[in-house]
């Protein structure tokens, strides 16, 4: 029986917002509807410890595949693996002593007791503080898109590198931070047989920021981009395990330091059409939850870029958000056509009233 698109949004919203509970299966659920308009809804609800951003977008191509092979009356066949997902749980397990020797001693020494927590300003009048979250959905401006683009190709950079530091730089205008740290989500799929695997591979790498304001914007980029590329070759070790690393060796609690998140999302999500009778595109359904105080994500749409910013309700409201969202907007253009001016210019340490 078909019923009204509001009524599916609102039973979406129920579905995806039902909390799971590990002990008691599924962590996978799915939910079907169709509407007055003859419009046919899919909604797929699973548990983060199952799996991952990347994983959705698989699942999707896969459903896509199959759904094309049965109208065309052809058997289902998706690519085999080379490798499952037992497998790569085993090989973590097994990693060598050696190993996780070399990932500790690295960020013992780049973890100083002097690193501070970077955000953005919030809401004073609000004392509460929970997981309680919204999220805002915006599209970047095509200008702003253009500039981080043109840009990426003549500091011979990806677009994530350059996004990642300009908002490396709103956070240290903005927190008048010096010394600091926040987190990106890396995708874990070290290898390209790993790339076809559903399951959670994401972990969190400690982004650390050092700001000179003595330093041009393009000097202190390349410094930015050197020590991401370093940081990244270390980037296996679970962001548990370095918790509990950097809380025995530097008496430094990480957990609590990253308040803030940047998270690029390197995997187009797009509206495909099959054989010109239907068409698949996303929907954003309202996840009620924020776990950091802000979470900036990135994902290509189409011949765009959009912009999914998560945060607490109990530290900021939409309008200081969407504020925000157009600081860093303003801001990329600004660093990206004066890369030669010094980062004193763009570190004015004046937080603007809302």
């Amino acid at each position: 029986e078909s019923c009204d698109e509001k009524i599916i949004l609102q039973l979406a919203d129920e579905f995806c917002n039902r909390p799971f509970k590990l002990d008691n299966a599924p962590l996978f659920r799915v939910l079907t509807a169709f509407s007055d308009e003859e419009v046919f809804y899919v909604f797929l609800n699973m548990h983060h410890i199952i799996t991952d951003g990347w994983s959705m977008g698989i699942l999707l191509a896969e459903l896509t595949q199959i759904y094309q092979s049965k109208i065309k009356g052809e058997p289902a066949v998706l690519p085999s693996l080379a490798i499952h997902y037992t497998d790569i749980a085993h090989w973590l397990q097994e990693q060598t002593d050696e190993k996780r020797v070399v990932l500790t001693k690295h960020w013992i020494q780049r973890m100083d007791k002097n690193l501070e927590s970077a955000f953005l300003p919030g809401l004073e009048s609000i004392s509460n503080d929970d997981n309680q979250g919204k999220t805002l959905h915006v599209t970047l401006q095509d200008e702003t898109v253009q500039q981080i683009r043109i840009t990426a190709r003549l500091w011979n950079c990806t677009e994530n590198q350059l996004m990642l530091f300009t908002y490396a730089i709103l956070l240290a205008d903005l927190s008048r931070k010096k010394d600091f740290v926040f987190g990106i989500s890396v995708s874990g799929r070290a290898h390209p047989d790993m790339e076809n695997v559903v399951g959670f591979f994401v972990n969190m790498l400690p982004i650390i920021v050092k700001t000179d304001e003595s330093q041009t914007v393009k000097s202190f980029f390349d410094q930015f981009v050197h020590s991401l590329l370093i940081d990244m070759n270390f980037q296996d070790l679970p962001f548990d395990e370095l918790v509990a690393l950097m809380h025995h060796e530097k008496g430094i609690k990480l957990g609590d330091l990253i308040k803030t998140r940047f998270v690029y999302n390197d995997f187009s999500s797009q509206v495909s059409e099959i054989d010109n009778t239907l068409k698949v595109e996303e929907l954003n359904i309202e996840i009620q939850g924020s776990k950091f105080d802000l979470s900036f994500t990135v994902q290509p749409y189409n011949n765009t870029l959009t912009l999914n910013a998560e945060y607490k309700t109990s530290k900021y409201d939409e309008s200081l958000i969407a504020n925000y969202i157009q600081q860093w907007e303003d801001l990329i253009i600004r660093l990206c056509q004066s890369p030669q001016l010094l980062l004193q210019e763009f570190l004015k340490n004046q937080i603007p009233s809302v």
